[in-house]
């Protein structure tokens, strides 16, 4: 009975330990923040993708291309190696949306607010900086076409290929051209050949 409580109590203890531990781990990487949510990092086993919660024990990590989730004790955080891509330079890739016709404010607000939720998902595009703007082309005195300019930073500008780029950018047009057909919105799509590295940070 005595042996048997104190295997117990040394299970517990242990299992105390390693919670310490990991709260630990939580309060370090809150004081010391190599990474935020939304940052996109890497760890020494491969693991690459979006940061998506911080909490006390662990952490999750959006593997990237997959989908999937990887939970990661704080404890083990606080004694790796992490590389966080977010910080490091990003390839600016401009996209024309030219509409037809005067797009008015609300509907501006529509397709803004769908071209952010859009690339919101794809894992290689730095959502925060994606930034869109709208002018008017006047022909013949009017203001009959609308261009909307899309900014969006890819990261990695060294770590990532120029094929890996390409494919997050056909599939951010790709969701964008699919969500405003859904709205009945036409446009047609011109991609310049402007992708220039921007040491931005956030």
């Amino acid at each position: 009975m005595t042996a048997s409580l104190g295997l117990g109590g040394l299970a517990i203890a242990f299992a105390a330990q390693q919670t310490l531990q990991q709260l630990l781990g939580g309060v370090i990487l809150y004081i010391d923040r190599p990474f935020v949510i939304d940052d996109y990092i890497g760890l020494p086993d491969g693991t690459f993708g979006r940061v998506e919660s911080i909490g006390l024990r662990s952490t999750k990590i959006r593997n990237s291309g997959k989908g999937t989730v990887t939970i990661v004790p704080n404890s083990s955080l606080t004694n790796m190696s992490i590389e966080n891509f977010t910080g490091a330079k990003k390839v600016v890739s401009l996209v024309y949306l030219t509409f037809y016709r005067q797009v008015l404010e609300d509907e501006r607000a529509l397709i803004r607010q769908v071209i952010l939720e859009s690339s919101k998902e794809i894992f290689g595009i730095d959502f925060r900086n994606t930034d869109v703007t709208f002018k008017d082309i006047t022909q013949d005195g009017k203001a009959n076409i609308t261009q909307g300019q899309i900014n969006f930073f890819i990261l990695g500008s060294g770590e990532m290929s120029m094929d890996m780029r390409r494919q997050l950018l056909d599939m951010a047009i790709q969701n964008i051209t699919l969500q405003l057909k859904e709205y009945g919105i036409a446009f047609d799509v011109e991609e310049r050949a402007v992708d220039v590295d921007a040491p931005i940070t956030v």
